[in-house]
């Protein structure tokens, strides 16, 4: 029997060929699918919410421009 470094698990020998690193590798993979999802999810809300804040900030500039703008006809239209 080989020696063992401490914390390292070895399943070689195992199973008549069974390849456990590929295997434990592949189910780690597949347990990672949701956390995935999510982390698209998220990135694909965040990108939504700064596309609308950045379509409100122009919205309300434009209205602010307009304001003005009525504004200033209304006081041509008062002064003449």
């Amino acid at each position: 029997m080989p020696a063992s470094i401490s914390g390292s698990i070895s399943f070689a020998g195992l199973g008549n060929g069974t390849d456990f690193g590929t295997m434990i590798k592949g189910l780690k993979e597949i347990e990672e699918i949701p956390k995935k999802r999510l982390e698209s999810w998220q990135k694909d809300w965040q990108q939504r919410y700064e596309a609308f804040d950045s379509l409100y900030t122009m919205i309300k500039d434009l209205q602010s421009t307009f304001g003005k703008i009525n504004s200033a006809a209304l006081i041509k239209k008062e002064v003449n």
